[in-house]
């Protein structure tokens, strides 16, 4: 019998094409990315089995999808890249949070 016969109602399939946009974008990500989406998942499955506060893992998993839309946004993805390669900090201006994000929505295709 297959795995997810198991799976409970409203599960995710396996094949879902959201779920597969988000692996997509996953497995884009450098080994460094992938380990800390796993370390955090860890960390929330670890702070509710010993709290016993489901909120830990809800957070997480926001957080998770949160990410995994940004990164599929190229405009997101070239800016991260630009920064990666900006020498030391204190070499250019600081771009706050809310510039950041407006500069991207106006890259989105059809904003």
């Amino acid at each position: 019998m297959p795995l997810h016969d198991f799976d409970p109602p409203g599960a995710v399939a396996h094949d879902d094409p959201e779920l597969s946009a988000a692996m997509a974008v996953v497995d884009g990500l450098r080994p460094s990315e992938q380990r800390m989406l796993i370390c955090n998942a860890v960390r929330g499955a670890l702070a509710t089995q010993r709290t016993g506060e489901a909120e830990h893992a809800t957070r997480f998993m926001r957080d998770l999808l949160a990410t995994v839309h940004l990164r599929a946004i190229p405009a997101y993805v070239q800016a991260l890249s630009r920064e990666r390669k900006r020498p030391a900090r204190g070499s250019g201006p600081a771009l706050r949070v809310e510039d950041v994000l407006r500069k991207l929505q106006d890259s989105r295709p059809g904003a």
